[in-house]
Parts: C-alpha cells; sequence; structure tokens
C-alpha cells in the first residue's frame, strides 16, 4: 500500500528485484487483492523488472483463494495475467474468467470490459 500511496517516489530497481522475489515466496500468503495491489504496484512505477515468476506464482495460488476473489481483483489480475505468454498466467486468466459470475455484482461495465478485453489479449481457447 504505501508503494502505491507515493507515486512520485522512485525506488531502486534492486528494491523492486527483492520485493518480487519476497512476494513470489509468500504469494500463498497473499490474498487475491493483495496480489492485486503488488501486481498494480509494479506496473503503475514502470520498474524494470521482469514480474513473469512474480505472475507465475500468483496464478498458481489461485485456485485456492477462489472464495477469496472480489471484482477488483479479478479485473487487476486479468489485465495483468494477459500480458504474460507463460501457461499458468494463461490458466490463471481462465481460472478468473470462471469466477466472473460469482464477483459480477461488484463489478461496472468498464470492469467487464477490460476483463473482456484482457481474455481477447491472452487468447485464451475454451480448453482454459
Amino acid at each position: 500500500e504505501l508503494v502505491l500511496s507515493q507515486p512520485g517516489a522512485t525506488r531502486p530497481k534492486a528494491f523492486w528485484e527483492v520485493f518480487e522475489k519476497r512476494t513470489v515466496q509468500s504469494a500463498h500468503l497473499l490474498t487475491p487483492i493483495q496480489g492485486a495491489m503488488i501486481i498494480r504496484a509494479f506496473e503503475d512505477t514502470g520498474c524494470l523488472v521482469d514480474t513473469t515468476e512474480l505472475v507465475r506464482a500468483l496464478a498458481m495460488e489461485l485456485p485456492k483463494r477462489e472464495e477469496e476473489l472480489t471484482g477488483l481483483a479479478v479485473r487487476v489480475l486479468c489485465d495483468a495475467f494477459s500480458r504474460h505468454d507463460d501457461e499458468a498466467a494463461k490458466q490463471g486468466v481462465g481460472a478468473l474468467l470462471r469466477q466472473v459470475p460469482n464477483v459480477m455484482y461488484q463489478m461496472s461495465i468498464d470492469d467487464l470490459t477490460a476483463v473482456l478485453l484482457a481474455v481477447r489479449r491472452a487468447a485464451l481457447s475454451d480448453s482454459h
């Protein structure tokens, strides 16, 4: 939260590398909305750290955390996962998509449109 609350603050690449590694190691402790906030922090700051391992770790934890998903988490995670050409990320998008009916009441039309665009970007087949 602190990183997101200070959008103008710049942090060295080493900060982001350590943050990414620690997040991967503790992905099993994070709720989906916490994972979404962390992904958003990496994206919004424009850090130059590869987040593939982070996305993979968060995507692999989704099946265990489906009951904790919120509409906002679905939107942010779908968007982030769809930008990674990784099987775990595509499966993560598929898992999130299956949960949309359960959280749709929390989502606006813009949120739903963003999810559909993320699915298109991920080019999911019916097999996911």
